[in-house]
C-alpha cells in the first residue's frame, strides 16, 4: 500500500507540519510526502501566490500519475480558507479514483454554523465521497454524520514522537512537584489572539498577589511577539521569563524545568500538541474546555476550567493546590502517554484503518 501525504512545507511553524514529521517517522507503509499552501517567504503578492498553487497542484498530478499511490492522505483544518484550498486535491484524487483519507485538525466553529445553515453547502458537495476521515473531536465526528456523511469517521488523539520524550528524559524529570514549592507554569505555542498567552501571564500575576509561589515561563513565536517583549519589559516581574522559540533538548528542557501547563485558550482547538506533550512530560495540565480538548481531557490530568475568567480560573488552581496530589497526576499522566499517545502507537492504529478501506 503506497500512501501519498499532503502536507505543509515542514519548515512551517504549526501543529500539522508536526504532526507530519512525527507520523512519517514511524509509518511502516511506503509514502511520499507533497507540500502545499504557504512558503516560509511568501514574498511575491497574489501573482506569486497563485503561480505557487499551480505548481503545488502540478506536483500532485505528476505525482499520482508516476507514482500511483493508492491512498492520498490530506492533512486539513476545518476553516473556509482550507477547505476552498484543498477541495481541488480531493477532486483530482477521486477523478484518479483514489482512496481518500482525511484528517482533521483544527476546527472552526463559525465556518461550521455556515455549513449548518446551508444544505448544499460547496463543503457538502466536495467532501461527501472521500473513504475515511479522523477527527481530534467526538462532536466534530457527530457534526459531520449529521450533515450525512456515510464514510468512517473515527475519532482519535494526536500524537507525540517517542524518541522526543523518552530522550528528553520522561523518567528523569528534573522539576520539583512537592505540594509547597509552588507553580513553575510553562505556556509554550504560536502566540496568536485567543491562544490565552496574555490570559496566562494575568493568572500568575494574580496567584502571587494573592500569596501563590508561581513563575511562568513563556516560549514560541508569533504575531503577538513585539507585543509581549514591550508587556514584559514594562511589568518588569522576576517571575515571568521569555525564551522566545525552543527546538530539540532546548525544549525538552524547558518541559522538564515545569511542572505545569498553563493552556487558557479561546480558540477553536482540534487537539493542541502542546498538552499531549506536557501529558507525557508528567506535567499538571490547566486548559480551557475549547475544541477537541473536553473529548480528551480526565480529571485526573489536572483542570479544565469550568469558566473562562481570570479570577475564577485562578480560583481553580488554587482549589487544585490544596486539595490534589501533584506526583499523583503526574504519574497518571506519564502512564497515558506511554499507552495512548506515544507516535508508535497512534500511527500504528491509523495505519490500520486505513487498510480496512483498502
Amino acid at each position: 500500500m503506497k500512501i501519498l501525504i499532503l502536507s505543509p512545507r515542514l519548515n512551517i511553524t504549526g501543529g500539522v507540519s508536526n504532526f507530519t514529521k512525527i507520523f512519517i517517522s514511524y509509518l511502516s507503509t511506503d509514502y511520499k510526502l507533497v507540500f502545499r499552501g504557504s512558503t516560509k517567504n511568501d514574498y511575491f503578492g497574489p501573482i506569486g501566490k497563485a503561480l505557487r498553487f499551480s505548481i503545488d497542484y502540478l506536483v500532485f498530478i505528476g505525482t499520482l500519475v508516476f507514482w500511483r499511490p493508492k491512498v492520498i492522505f490530506l492533512n486539513i483544518s476545518f476553516s473556509k480558507q482550507s477547505i476552498y484550498r484543498d477541495f481541488i486535491y480531493v477532486f483530482i484524487s477521486k477523478l484518479f479514483n483514489k482512496k481518500v483519507v482525511v484528517f482533521w485538525h483544527g476546527w472552526n466553529l463559525d465556518y461550521e454554523a455556515q455549513v449548518d445553515q446551508n444544505l448544499n453547502h460547496f463543503f457538502r458537495k466536495w467532501f461527501k465521497n472521500i473513504d475515511l476521515a479522523f477527527c481530534l473531536s467526538q462532536r466534530f465526528a457527530d457534526k459531520m454524520s449529521q450533515w450525512g456523511f456515510q464514510y468512517p469517521i473515527i475519532k482519535t488523539f494526536t500524537m507525540i514522537s517517542n524518541a522526543d520524550v523518552t530522550e528528553g528524559g520522561q523518567e528523569n524529570n528534573s522539576y520539583e512537584l512537592d505540594q509547597n514549592k509552588g507553580f513553575k507554569f510553562l505556556w509554550i505555542g504560536r502566540m496568536e489572539e485567543k491562544k490565552g498567552l496574555f490570559e496566562a501571564i494575568e493568572i500568575v500575576e494574580e496567584l502571587n498577589k494573592r500569596e501563590i509561589n508561581a513563575s511562568l515561563i513563556i516560549c514560541g513565536d508569533g504575531l503577538l511577539k513585539a507585543k509581549l517583549v514591550d508587556y514584559l519589559s514594562e511589568i518588569n516581574k522576576p517571575y515571568i521569563a521569555y525564551k522566545g522559540l525552543v527546538f530539540g533538548e532546548e525544549k525538552a528542557k524547558v518541559f522538564r524545568d515545569s511542572n505545569a501547563l498553563l493552556f487558557p485558550s479561546f480558540n477553536p482547538e482540534g487537539m493542541p500538541t502542546v498538552i499531549i506533550e506536557a501529558i507525557a512530560y508528567g506535567l499538571v495540565v490547566f486548559t480551557s474546555p475549547v475544541g477537541g480538548i473536553p473529548d480528551f481531557f480526565k480529571k485526573e490530568m489536572g483542570v479544565m476550567f469550568s469558566v473562562n475568567s481570570i479570577s475564577s480560573m485562578v480560583d481553580e488552581i488554587i482549589k487544585y493546590s490544596e486539595t490534589a496530589d501533584r506526583l499523583q497526576t503526574s504519574s497518571h499522566n506519564k502512564k497515558f502517554a506511554r499507552e495512548n499517545l506515544f507516535a508508535s502507537v497512534r500511527v500504528e492504529f491509523i495505519e490500520r484503518e486505513i487498510r480496512k478501506i483498502c
